[in-house]
């Protein structure tokens, strides 16, 4: 059965929003809609309020990813090298690659090597988010 996630993004300060959008069309769409699990992926532009709020939206993207033989989505920035079910896991897989290799050369070469004083090669953000199953 399939599962339905919805994500607001948010660009950050100085991403144009066509320089975005040309990424989702070569290499975002192209990917996940290669991936077994996903049936459906579509990114939408949010423009003026959202709910009848006063103002700007307080995001700028609605995603709507259509899931199946899933009970979770992981999602992880290029800063967990292997990302996996759990938080502490990916930690855990991120630590002993940099201590056996801080200058990031071996294996999935990266751009940068741990820096003097930080605790890793890049900055990360993980979300796991657990598919609940709707009834039958």
């Amino acid at each position: 059965m399939a599962q339905r996630a919805f994500f607001l993004n948010t660009l950050h300060e100085g991403v144009k929003p066509e320089d975005y959008e040309q990424w989702l069309r070569d290499v975002d769409y192209p990917f996940a809609r290669a991936l077994p699990t996903i049936i459906r992926y579509d990114v939408s532009r949010i423009e003026g309020n959202l709910f009848g709020s006063e103002g700007e939206a307080p995001c700028q993207y609605l995603e709507v990813i259509d899931i199946t033989g899933a009970n979770e989505i992981v999602m992880a920035t290029d800063g967990y090298i292997e990302p996996r079910s759990t938080l502490a896991e990916s930690e855990m897989l991120l630590a002993e690659r940099i201590a056996r290799d801080p200058l990031m050369i071996d294996g999935t070469p990266q751009t940068k090597g741990v820096q003097p004083g930080a605790n890793s090669f890049d900055d990360r953000l993980y979300l796991r988010v657990a598919l609940v199953p709707a009834g039958d």
